[in-house]
C-alpha cells in the first residue's frame, strides 16, 4: 500500500545511477550499486528495472523526483543524443 512516503533504499540498494550519457542510438545503461541492470530506452524501462531491484512501489514520478538517481547527459526526458 502506498503511503505517500518515499520508499527507503532497502534490499541492498544504496544508489541508483545512470552512469553514462544516453547512447547515440538511444538508451541509457542503468546501474544500481555495482550491478549493471541493463539498458533503459525510456523512463518506463528505468522504473521497471528499479522495481525489479526491490522498489516495487515506485512509479515514474518517484523516479523523476528522486535525489538518489544521478542523471548524466540530460534528465529523465533525454533518452537519445542530448
Amino acid at each position: 500500500m502506498r503511503t505517500g512516503r518515499r520508499p527507503c533504499w532497502g534490499h541492498g540498494i544504496r544508489d541508483a545511477r545512470d552512469r553514462v550519457p544516453p547512447a547515440e542510438g538511444g538508451g541509457r545503461r542503468v546501474q544500481v550499486d555495482t550491478a549493471v541492470l541493463g539498458t533503459a530506452y525510456s523512463l518506463h524501462d528505468l522504473t521497471a528495472f528499479l522495481q525489479e531491484a526491490g522498489l516495487q512501489n515506485w512509479d515514474d514520478l518517484d523516479v523523476v523526483g528522486s535525489d538518489l538517481i544521478e542523471w548524466r547527459g540530460g534528465g529523465a526526458d533525454v533518452w537519445g543524443t542530448p
